[in-house]
């Protein structure tokens, strides 16, 4: 059975895919909210579906239901889409995938990635994603990640961005990560770390260092200033918040100390040699 729906013709010169999911690899909504702000950036164009029929259980991940301006019942099902977008600076195009994490049968969600792939002639994937930690809101945003492609991996190894030791249950992102290493994919993942205490949604902070990374790493040449001055406004909500709790505020504190002793003796890399190496990566970098 053909899941792509709707998928426009391919055309040549796209290598790079970037993905992330609602549900449980999207903490805070940052990941997601990531996505949707690079899509707002850049010039995009849905060019598929996936059909939600064999993948979602719709009495856990239930469909909504709306009354439109005329009178009628539409239904919104689980979305899984995927959208052309053009780097107006370079010409490049990129696919983006802004999805929903099935319920069911992820090893054949994981092949449709792959088939994907294969008709855009993708080369590389990377996958953004949130997760829950216990570190504080006042001190430098963490971001963890790991790559397949060994100068990539040197980059993020360099600016001491790790590779996760987690394990224990885990999601669709193993999944289709698993997958597109089968098939020779190279596969990138980049995990904001979102303080565990806050449960506002979005978590402006968090995105904002997302889609920063992202922007040098796939030179998307965006113009970040909107969604740096939206961290800044989200900080300030939060302290507001955390001023006016002072069992929260305690917490923090301790958190902070904790976070500090961790980090004393660990030296990190200036972020203009972070930047400098990954702008002579992209100059270099083979054209595929």
């Amino acid at each position: 059975m053909n899941y792509l729906e709707n998928m426009k013709p391919p055309i040549a010169g796209v290598s790079k895919l970037i993905i992330a999911f609602r549900g449980w690899p999207d903490a805070g909504e940052s990941a997601t909210t990531a996505i949707k702000y690079i899509l707002r950036k850049l010039d995009s164009e849905k060019i598929l579906d996936i059909d939600p029929e064999e993948f979602f259980d719709f009495s856990q991940q239930r469909p909504t239901v709306k009354t439109t301006t005329t009178g009628e019942r539409v239904i919104s099902w689980p979305q899984n889409e995927v959208f052309i977008s053009n780097i107006a600076t370079t010409g490049e195009n990129v696919l983006t995938f802004l999805g929903t994490e099935p319920n069911l049968k992820w090893k054949a969600f994981a092949a449709i990635v792959i088939d994907l792939c294969q008709k855009w002639n993708i080369t590389n994937v990377t996958q953004i994603g949130s997760l829950m930690d216990a570190v504080p809101h006042t001190r430098d945003t963490r971001i963890s990640g790991s790559s397949t492609e060994a100068n990539i991996q040197k980059i993020l190894s360099s600016a001491r961005i790790n590779k996760s030791t987690y394990q224990g249950p885990t999601g669709i992102t193993t999944a289709i990560s698993t997958a597109l290493t089968k098939n020779g994919v190279h596969y990138t993942s980049i995990w904001g770390h979102t303080p565990h205490y806050l449960q506002a949604a979005p978590n402006q902070q968090i995105t904002y260092h997302i889609v920063n990374f992202m922007n040098t790493l796939l030179n998307l040449h965006l113009d970040v200033t909107d969604l740096q001055e939206a961290e800044e406004y989200f900080k300030s909500e939060v302290e507001e918040a955390i001023s006016n709790d002072s069992q929260l505020a305690e917490y923090v504190r301790k958190l902070e100390n904790s976070y500090d002793e961790i980090s004393m003796d660990q030296t990190l890399p200036d972020p203009k040699d972070l930047l400098s190496e990954l702008e002579e990566y992209l100059k270099n970098r083979p054209t595929q």
